[in-house]
């Protein structure tokens, strides 16, 4: 069910054209899902003094779209896409002392061509206040799956913010359909926006999961999952999941990053929940 009192705008990434009905995004051809050989991956890093957060970005080539976003080395905070969905920004604390006070950033991209006909889901939630742990989801159309989505904070239009604790899910929905996110809104903002891209389901999408469970607050737990043979990764994300599928808190998220042909996450999570992996896989 859509949480009330948000947001949703629709808009068709285009080189002149934006629409707000999705009606008139209806008859387009359907994209080419990326082949293994058509990725690039890029990765940059950030650099910040101990335990003061930082906001960083990485950028795809010329010609690319963002289709995937992670981190690592960090204590995160927010990720999502930039603007013009051809990079990604980040935020977080360095998880080690200096010389190695820097996070990892990583964007995963796809040529333009191979996403003709994305949808862009945005989602701006007005229901929390500064301090609430705030959740909620960018939900594509019926009949398209989500990838390359990504949550954070701001003050009416202004600057990315990123959760001040608890960022327990930034990640595809379990049914691949909708992008999650999760934090405790920071003092000077009032609006959590959650972003999704959504591209038309024809059969060759498959979202899969995995999460450990964790035995202890304060013991690292981590997650893998594979796509299946003749899948490719091209997003994921995280979700501490408590036994009932809510969001459990506290917790924390130090890595979430593409690995081998899956998606690989870890950090702190309550005892007796799961720390989830989600994958989106797609077959040429």
């Amino acid at each position: 069910m859509e949480p009330p009192h948000s947001v949703r705008t629709f808009f068709k990434i285009a080189l002149v054209a934006v629409s707000t009905a999705i009606v008139a995004l209806l008859g387009l051809p359907a994209s080419a899902a990326p082949v293994p050989s058509d990725l690039v991956t890029v990765s940059g890093v950030v650099f910040t003094p101990h335990n003061v957060p930082v906001v960083g970005s990485v950028d795809c080539p010329s010609g690319y779209r963002m289709v995937g976003s992670a981190a690592d080395q960090a204590l995160l905070t927010a990720i999502a896409p930039n603007a013009t969905f051809t990079g990604a920004i980040v935020s977080g604390f360095a998880r080690d002392l200096p010389p190695n006070n820097f996070i990892t950033m990583t964007v995963i991209c796809a040529p333009q061509s191979r996403f003709t006909d994305v949808v862009v889901v945005q989602a701006a939630d007005h229901r929390f206040r500064p301090g609430d742990f705030a959740h909620s989801l960018a939900k594509c159309p019926a009949g398209y799956y989500a990838f390359g989505g990504g949550g954070y904070f701001r003050k009416g239009t202004g600057p990315f913010r990123g959760s001040t604790a608890d960022n327990v899910s930034n990640a595809p929905s379990a049914d691949g359909t909708k992008w999650t996110f999760a934090g405790t809104m920071p003092s000077d903002t009032d609006t959590m926006m959650i972003i999704t891209q959504c591209a038309p389901k024809t059969g060759k999408d498959f979202l899969v999961q995995f999460g450990n469970v964790s035995t202890s607050p304060t013991t690292k737990v981590g997650s893998f999952v594979n796509c299946p043979s003749g899948y490719t990764a091209i997003a994921g994300g995280y979700y501490i999941s408590n036994p009932d599928g809510s969001e459990a808190r506290p917790g924390t998220i130090q890595v979430s990053k593409p690995l081998l042909n899956g998606w690989a996450v870890s950090g702190l999570a309550p005892a007796n929940t799961k720390m989830v992996a989600l994958a989106q896989c797609l077959t040429p």
